[in-house]
């Protein structure tokens, strides 16, 4: 990101919602359901930073609005989902370059 020269907020905003996206895939449901919690994170990340947003503007009562609110939890579950199967799929990369890296005992 720092190579297409985006600004320190959005990098900030896009690596707290992997860390959220990977926290809630460890924690919640006891990491049994990663999918569901994906979801779940998603959602009340896109939904919560919609509704911090219209409290920081003058936009308020737009984004406060229901419609809105419903298409944010929708866009922020898939973006949930999405973020997940990329961290999943990058720990599934690492434990399969361990297992390569890992000398075999005789």
């Amino acid at each position: 990101m720092s190579a297409l020269e985006f600004p320190a907020m959005a990098v900030f905003i896009v690596a707290s919602f992997f860390t959220l996206v990977a926290l809630g895939q460890a924690v919640l449901f006891g990491g049994r359901h990663a999918r569901w919690a994906s979801l779940m994170v998603g959602a009340a990340f896109y939904v919560s930073a919609v509704v911090i947003e219209s409290l920081l503007s003058d936009r308020l009562a737009p984004a406060s609005s229901a419609p809105v609110l419903m298409f944010c939890a929708i866009a922020g579950a898939f973006c949930g989902y999405v973020g997940g199967a990329i961290i999943g799929g990058t720990f599934m990369i690492a434990e399969f370059v361990r297992k390569i890296m890992t000398p075999k005992a005789s």
